[in-house]
């Protein structure tokens, strides 16, 4: 954990960080996270009118023992919470609202078999692939890290969330990421009407911050080994895994099936209990 806390401190205060970065092709070259994400915030400082950001409703820690691993696990997409809300706004004028739909975190049944890990549940309240307030979402995770100061840290999403396992577990210098048929692009499979004019409003499909393969390119490799499961017979899912480069630091784990949801076809009890060996294992960097 020690080499990771200078790492995560200047996410805390990214803007007052910005301030006193100055810009040159050598500095960019040893850090392209920190110049992606100083560019973001510059981006999203263009928008006067932007989507709040509820921490109360986005994000919240469980923590059982502050010296055991944590696992920051995140919420997928629900449908049934954005259609109903674009129908009535298809501006997007009141979005806020959707702060205050009933989307819960994920993976309840997984924390109340294991209470002896620490937890941060992160939802995506807006479905946009975190991109809306990534700097918040990630300067907040930082601070629950540093309170606690875990043994090892390791992320935890399906799908949307998968995507979102894997973006934060690199920005974290996570031990693991867990994605369960992740989506390796935003803005493209799963798009609806509402996306698209949430993108067209915002501006949010930003390489760095929606496309997996690229984050990896220029990285030269993800901050943190990936484990993948998926359906081997999902088309798309496939799709979204071959757009990455499997050939280290990564574990994939296919079964026979062509469901996105991978928990239709596996044994729950089984799978948490994967999950739980990588936790402990001590085959970790």
């Amino acid at each position: 954990m020690k080499y990771q806390i200078e790492h995560l401190k200047r996410y805390i205060d990214i803007k007052d960080y910005s301030k006193n970065y100055v810009i040159n092709s050598a500095r960019i070259n040893n850090d392209y996270d920190l110049y992606f994400l100083l560019n973001y915030i510059n981006q999203k400082s263009k928008f006067p009118i932007y989507p709040e950001f509820s921490f109360n409703k986005s994000i919240k820690a469980i923590i059982n023992d502050p010296d055991a691993p944590l696992l920051i696990i995140f919420q997928g997409f629900y449908e049934q919470y954005i259609s109903p809300y674009y129908e009535s706004d298809p501006e997007l004028l009141n979005i806020n609202r959707l702060n205050n739909t009933g989307l819960d975190f994920s993976f309840g049944g997984y924390i109340k078999m294991n209470r002896n890990f620490n937890y941060i549940c992160v939802k995506d309240n807006y479905q946009s692939w975190y991109t809306i307030n990534f700097d918040l979402y990630l300067s907040h995770i930082a601070k629950i890290i540093l309170s606690i100061n875990p043994s090892s840290i390791f992320t935890l999403g399906a799908s949307a969330g998968g995507f979102a396992s894997i973006l934060f577990g690199h920005y974290l210098k996570a031990n693991k990421a867990i994605a369960y048929s992740p989506q390796t692009v935003g803005f493209y499979h799963f798009m609806s009407k509402y996306r698209q004019m949430l993108n067209l409003k915002y501006g949010l499909s930003q390489i760095p911050f929606t496309d997996l393969k690229f984050l990896q390119l220029y990285n030269k490799g993800f901050n943190c080994k990936v484990d993948i499961s998926l359906c081997d017979y999902n088309k798309v899912d496939k799709e979204n895994l071959y757009r990455l480069d499997t050939s280290s630091g990564f574990s994939i784990n296919k079964h026979a099936g062509k469901e996105h949801n991978i928990f239709a076809v596996v044994d729950k009890i089984q799978e948490f209990e994967r999950i739980t060996t990588l936790i402990l294992s001590k085959n970790i960097k």
